[in-house]
């Protein structure tokens, strides 16, 4: 038997996918959540409604994927209650990118964190959508659309939050002791 695979069980499907590749979307998952939590509060003061509307998108993407990630690794292909891990998954993915997209338009529009992030998110997290979109209608290999929109997306939420961290940083005073 192959390290990292399951025995097949008589007349049961083999459980989905479990390794390196679900284990790390659902950390990236998890952390973009914790993220979108920590940069909403920035904005929440100027603009609460808008803000508080363009976090609930992503974050209920992120929360429809990471259980679709859950039921594909515990039950496979198999549906429960009615409802596929994958269709759980896709939804959340393609309402993250949206989402995402919302997010910088809020960014942009209160101008909480600087205005270039916002940019770059709403571009990486747009990129993300189309490829997302363009790779899943191809019938051959669409890795390296998926990889590169992936890579995009989390490069537009790694720069915003920098920028963050930079613009609340403590400013060091020189000075006699």
């Amino acid at each position: 038997m192959a390290a990292g695979r399951l025995p097949r069980a008589r007349g049961r499907p083999r459980p989905g996918p479990r390794g390196r590749h679900c284990d790390g979307a659902l950390l990236g998952t998890v952390a973009l959540l914790v993220g979108l939590t920590g940069l909403s509060a920035f904005q929440a003061r100027t603009h609460p409604t808008l803000v508080w509307a363009a976090f609930a998108l992503p974050a209920f993407g992120g929360a429809l994927a990471t259980i679709g990630l859950i039921l594909m690794a515990v039950v496979g292909d198999r549906p429960v209650a009615g409802i596929y891990g994958w269709g759980l998954l896709i939804i959340g993915v393609i309402a993250t990118f949206a989402g995402s997209v919302l997010f910088a338009i809020a960014t942009y529009r209160t101008a909480a964190l600087p205005r270039s992030g916002a940019v770059i998110l709403g571009i990486t997290a747009a990129i993300s959508l189309v490829s997302f979109v363009v790779a899943s209608g191809m019938d051959g290999p669409a890795q390296p659309i998926v990889v590169a929109g992936l890579a995009a997306f989390a490069l537009g939420w790694v720069v915003l939050g920098l920028q963050a961290i930079r613009l609340h940083r403590p400013a060091v005073q020189l000075g006699a002791a």
